[in-house]
């Protein structure tokens, strides 16, 4: 049976920095998802995530092809539209083996829409007073959006803990959670 791994966690909680490691180190490359919403400072199309226009979901949404669809209301200050963020179908299948960053809904999502594969869920578990002070390094221009998150995080995931196959605390360094999730995988 071939695995999924969905790795979750609340923003901030060093989902993306981890994934980066995993690949440099070990050469575990994740499944990029695509997102409507504009770069930040330093991000690259088809690195970081498919930036792409809201047209182009409309239509991978219409075909079938957007799994893990998430849509989130950004502060009034990032403009009128919606944030989406998912993954296309054709990339998750044509992974060996599939390493995704994802949210809960998102991972129940994915375990229906490949009930063959055994998907594998890693959660970062990060508190509060972590996730703003992480948070608080993306720069000011972001302060009221991160407490939108903040606030959004604790009722999004208060149930991680009880769902997930495998809990990391996020407060380790990125090295170390590499190296954790790379057992995990190397031994699923």
């Amino acid at each position: 049976m071939k695995n999924i791994f969905v790795l979750i966690g609340k923003t901030g909680s060093g989902k993306t920095t981890v994934c980066e490691t995993l690949e440099e180190k070990f050469g575990i490359e994740r499944v990029k998802s695509f997102t409507t919403r504009s770069p930040r400072t330093g991000e690259i199309n088809g690195k970081d995530y498919y930036f792409y226009d809201f047209a182009s979901v409309i239509i991978m949404i219409s075909r079938g092809e957007a799994i893990a669809l998430r849509c989130y209301t950004p502060h009034i200050s990032f403009g009128p539209y919606p944030w989406y963020y998912g993954f296309n179908k054709r990339d998750i299948e044509k992974a060996e083996n599939p390493l995704l960053i994802s949210d809960l809904p998102g991972l129940e999502s994915i375990k229906e829409e490949f009930p063959e594969y055994n998907v594998v869920s890693i959660y970062l578990d990060i508190a509060p007073n972590i996730q703003k002070k992480r948070l608080s390094d993306r720069g000011p221009e972001m302060e009221q959006e991160n407490e939108r998150r903040i606030l959004a995080d604790e009722v999004d995931f208060a149930e991680a803990i009880n769902i997930a196959d495998h809990i990391i605390d996020g407060k380790k360094n990125k090295n170390t959670i590499a190296k954790e999730i790379k057992g995990i995988i190397e031994n699923s």
